[in-house]
């Protein structure tokens, strides 16, 4: 579930959200609504993991699900 899924089937505007999380409200607004990639540090995807109480993911913020890699190189 995406951030923005995740507000809407809450009904939680951005703002408190960020609020309750500690982030700034461009922050979250970003992170809704991104126009490319999103980009959000560790804290932040920590932060929103736990006020989402792990219903948002950092794989689901930053778009990761399904990716495997075809030719994984074996770790040395």
């Amino acid at each position: 579930m995406n951030l923005k899924q995740y507000l809407t089937s809450r009904n939680i505007r951005q703002v408190e959200f960020a609020e309750l999380a500690g982030l700034s409200a461009p922050v979250v607004s970003k992170l809704c609504n991104p126009k490319r990639a999103p980009r959000a540090s560790l804290a932040t995807l920590r932060r929103i993991y736990a006020a989402t109480g792990g219903a948002v993911t950092a794989d689901d913020l930053l778009g990761l699900h399904g990716l495997v890699a075809n030719n994984p190189t074996p770790a040395e």
